[in-house]
C-alpha cells in the first residue's frame, strides 16, 4: 500500500499477518452526539453501532434516524448490529436514587460541592440507567430487545460507591 497524506507516508507498506476475517474486521462506530450525519455514515460504512442514549425516548429516537439513513442508502437495517450502553445499580431499596448515592458518597470522599454537583448534574443528564432489583433490570432489558437492541453493555455501579466504587452484587 502506498499513502502520501499531511502527516503520514507509506511507500510500499505490507500488511503481514492478513486479517483472519475475510474479507476485512468488522466496522464498528460508536455514537454518543451526531444525530445529523452519524447515522448515514453508520448506514453506508458500519457492521454494527455502539449507542450511549440517554433513555427510551432517545433511543428510540436514534433507531428510527438509522432505520430512515438505511432506507436513503439502500441498506438493510437488519444487517447493522446494535448495541446500547446500560448503566446498572442493583438495589433492593425502593428509596435509592442513583443521585442521592452521588451525593452521600461524594461528601463521604470530601470531594466539595462543586464536584459533586458536577456528578451529579452527569448522572441527571447522562446515559441509560436501571436502577433496582434484578427483576426490574431484567424488564428493562427484555424491553430494550424488544426495541431492536441486539448487544447490551452493561456497566454496573455500586449503591455503596456510585462514583467509581465497586459492585455490590451481580
Amino acid at each position: 500500500a502506498n499513502f502520501d497524506g499531511e502527516y503520514y507516508r507509506l511507500m510500499d507498506a505490507i500488511n503481514m499477518p492478513k486479517p483472519v476475517q475475510d474479507p476485512r474486521p468488522p466496522i464498528w462506530l460508536g455514537v454518543v452526539e451526531g444525530r445529523r450525519l452519524m447515522p448515514d455514515v453508520v448506514a453506508r460504512h458500519a457492521d454494527g453501532i455502539a449507542m450511549v442514549s440517554h433513555n427510551d425516548e432517545d433511543l428510540n429516537e436514534r433507531l428510527d434516524d438509522l432505520t430512515a439513513a438505511c432506507s436513503r442508502n439502500g441498506r438493510d437495517y437488519d444487517e447493522i448490529t446494535k448495541v446500547q450502553m446500560v448503566y446498572v445499580t442493583l438495589t433492593d431499596d425502593a428509596s435509592y436514587t442513583y443521585r442521592d448515592g452521588i451525593a452521600r458518597h461524594g461528601a463521604e470522599m470530601q470531594l466539595g460541592a462543586q464536584v459533586t454537583q458536577r456528578y451529579i448534574e452527569a448522572a441527571d443528564t447522562g446515559s441509560y440507567r436501571i436502577v433496582g432489583t434484578t427483576e426490574l433490570v431484567n424488564e428493562v432489558l427484555a424491553k430494550l430487545q424488544r426495541r431492536g437492541i441486539d448487544q447490551i453493555l452493561v456497566h454496573f455501579s455500586s449503591t455503596e460507591a456510585p462514583i467509581g466504587g465497586a459492585v455490590d452484587a451481580v
